[in-house]
Parts: C-alpha cells; sequence; structure tokens
C-alpha cells in the first residue's frame, strides 16, 4: 500500500468517525444529565396531573418491545406494543387535536374535534367521520407523553414509592424527572419513570420497565413546541379526488361480532371487575379486573375468531398449562403476560376466553380457573 492510499484511508477512518460521532451527539445529549434541574417528586406529580389543559405541538416516538402475538384483534395495539411508531400531533385540548402516524408507504391522520373524530387514510385516499363514543383499545394518541403519564400517575397507591429521578434534555428541554416503583408484587410493571417540563408540568418522556429493569415501553417527544396549533392544520381536509365514508364507532365487543352471549362475573382472581369503561359490557363477554397497574381485561371471543386466535397463540410460542380440561396456552413477555383458553366442551358449549394484562402469568391463571368454576360455559 502505498503513502497516498494510506494517508487517503486515514482521511477516511477520520471522516468516519466524525460521521459517527455527529450521529450518535443528539442520544447523548438527550442522556446526559442536566445539572440544577431538580424537583420534589410530589410537587412534581401533581404538577403533571395539573398539565391536562395545555397545548403542544411536535414529533414523537413511541417504541414498545412486549412480543405480543399477532391476533386478529388486536391490530395497531399489538404494533404499538412491539416496534416503533413516529408520529406527528398537534394539541390543543382534550376535544381538539390531530395525530399522524407514518408508515414506510404514507401516513394516517386522526382528527378529534367536537363533531366527532375524522380519519384520513392516504393510502386508500380517503376521509372517514366516525360517530358516536365507543369502548376501545388504546391507540396512538392514548400513548403520548402527556396522556400516558397522566393516566399512570393517577394510579398510584399511598404503599408505593415516590422519588426524584435525574433530569435529562428531552427534545430541547431540560426535564425534572420522577421515579414510581409499584409495591404490588402481582403487577408486571417493576418502574415508571416520567421526565416533565419543570416550568409547565407537561410530560415529555415515559418509560414503562418490566420487573426485571428492562424498558418496554418508551413514549417521548423528538421535537417539541408547546404552544397552540393553528385552527387550521385541526381540520381535515379532503381533495377533490378523496372518497369520504361516514361510520358509527364499533366497541371492543360489538367489532368481535357476537361476544354477548357470556356474561362475565364480578371478580377473578380475587380482583373486583372495573365499572369503567363500561360495566354493562360485562354482561357482552368484554371486562377488565384489578386496580392500578395490575390490571387484566377478559375477552370472549366468538366462533371463528376464538380459533384463530387460539391458533396464532398457540404457533406464536405459546406454552400449554394446565386449567382444568381445558386447552390453554400462555405467552409471557417483559410487561403484558396474555392467556388464551377453550373451554370443554364441543360446539355451542364451548367459549374462548383471552385474558391479558400487566399482572403475572399465575394471576392469568387463576382468573382462568375461576372462569371454569363458576360455569361460563354455557351459551
Amino acid at each position: 500500500m502505498t503513502v497516498v492510499r494510506r494517508q487517503a484511508q486515514r482521511r477516511w477512518t477520520l471522516v468516519g468517525a466524525a460521521v459517527a460521532v455527529l450521529c450518535l451527539l443528539p442520544a447523548a445529549v438527550a442522556a446526559w444529565p442536566q445539572p440544577g434541574v431538580t424537583a420534589d417528586p410530589v410537587k412534581l406529580r401533581d404538577q403533571i396531573l395539573r398539565s391536562a389543559g395545555l397545548p403542544y405541538q411536535g414529533y414523537a416516538d413511541l417504541h414498545g418491545e412486549t412480543g405480543l402475538p399477532d391476533l386478529p384483534m388486536l391490530g395497531e395495539f399489538a404494533q404499538l406494543l412491539g416496534g416503533t411508531t413516529r408520529v406527528r400531533v398537534w394539541h390543543a385540548s382534550a376535544q381538539s387535536w390531530r395525530i399522524a402516524t407514518f408508515t414506510a408507504t404514507g401516513e394516517t391522520d386522526t382528527y378529534r374535534s367536537a363533531t366527532g373524530t375524522h380519519i384520513w387514510d392516504f393510502e386508500r385516499n380517503l376521509l372517514t367521520q366516525t360517530v358516536g363514543e365507543a369502548v376501545r383499545l388504546p391507540s396512538a394518541a392514548d400513548l403520548m407523553a402527556p396522556d400516558l403519564a397522566r393516566r399512570l400517575l393517577r394510579e398510584m397507591s399511598p404503599a408505593d414509592r415516590l422519588e426524584a429521578a435525574a433530569a435529562r434534555r428531552v427534545a430541547g428541554v431540560a426535564a425534572a424527572g420522577l421515579r414510581w416503583i409499584p409495591s404490588d408484587p402481582d403487577t408486571t410493571v417493576g418502574l415508571v419513570q416520567v421526565w416533565a417540563d419543570p416550568a409547565t408540568g407537561l410530560p415529555l418522556r415515559v418509560e414503562v420497565a418490566s420487573r426485571a429493569g428492562r424498558t418496554a415501553f418508551t413514549s417521548h417527544f423528538l421535537d417539541l413546541d408547546q404552544r397552540a396549533p393553528s385552527a387550521e392544520l385541526l381540520v381535515p381536509s379532503r381533495p377533490s379526488s378523496a372518497g369520504f365514508s361516514v361510520t358509527t364507532a364499533q366497541d371492543v365487543a360489538s367489532a368481535l361480532r357476537g361476544v354477548g352471549a357470556t356474561a362475565l362475573p364480578a371478580t377473578l382472581a380475587g380482583r373486583q371487575r372495573l365499572a369503567a369503561p363500561a360495566e354493562a359490557l360485562a354482561g357482552r363477554g368484554v371486562a377488565a379486573y384489578g386496580a392500578g397497574v395490575s390490571l387484566f381485561a377478559v375477552v370472549t371471543l366468538p366462533g371463528r375468531i376464538g380459533s384463530q386466535s387460539l391458533q396464532a397463540v398457540h404457533e406464536g410460542g405459546g406454552v400449554t398449562v394446565a386449567i382444568g380440561g381445558a386447552e390453554a396456552y400462555e405467552m409471557q413477555t417483559a410487561l403484558v403476560n396474555a392467556l388464551i383458553m377453550r373451554t370443554p366442551g364441543t360446539g355451542r358449549n364451548r367459549r374462548t376466553y383471552l385474558l391479558a394484562g400487566s399482572v403475572t402469568a399465575e394471576v392469568l391463571r387463576q382468573a382462568g380457573a375461576d372462569l371454569l368454576a363458576t360455569g361460563q360455559v354455557r351459551p
């Protein structure tokens, strides 16, 4: 190798190293402790809970590593918890906002206003208006750091630990942090950390970690402007070539087409059924149980959807478990555990149940056994 070639190679090596440093710089700056930014964790929590009326706009990332199987009814929810979703949000108030989720081929924009919800699907060139409210699975809007932080911190119990976390820079803001350690031994949630603007209380980053200390879900801003977006940005635009449709909101039970044949009990695994979001759904085969961050949902899956879901969990690595005479499989992830079981019997006498939540596998197994014991196998 000539001297010239060696010098050229050395120069390119230096260029490559410089590029690598520049690429890593934003992450290093974000993780660097912010001296002088401290906050009492109790006061910071109260400030965060009071921040619901604040406007904001910017880009954010949602990143999950739960590894949920691709079940027929989960759709976007499984993708949100099992990968990275880039979003842009314009938030004026709880009833006036817009959020765009980006994919490799386009984007989908959801608009919320007093007239309802509009969804603009770029790939389908279609604007859909959804009329009415329904019980539904969480969407990207529900997992944005401000809403997620407030929802989680409202669930704290007096026995939980709350302490200060090291400040860090998030979206250009020197954010104060708090660390919440749940006390319930039956939850899979081991740690929740929130960083917020100490001046406004607006949450900027949320990390949820498992009992093993692994961060399983993160929601954080990449760029942020704490001003109200322009009103015209919150009004859906429809190109002349685009289609338009109007639909009524479908709740979880309706979307599953026919789960209403089974009433669910008031308690499972020693945990009370929640009155919210809709007590009436318990008679239609959908319910949630527990308190705080120890929560699990039960969904009665009809016919083909039940069979497809059972097969998906089995083929996706589900482990066979013994629950009475039921065919049952469970999947354990860092944050969300799931159990699916088909009760004994044939035809109309059988039921398929999906149980999933932020509780231990033992709790789900007990809940499954309770379902069998209470006779929830009749049509």
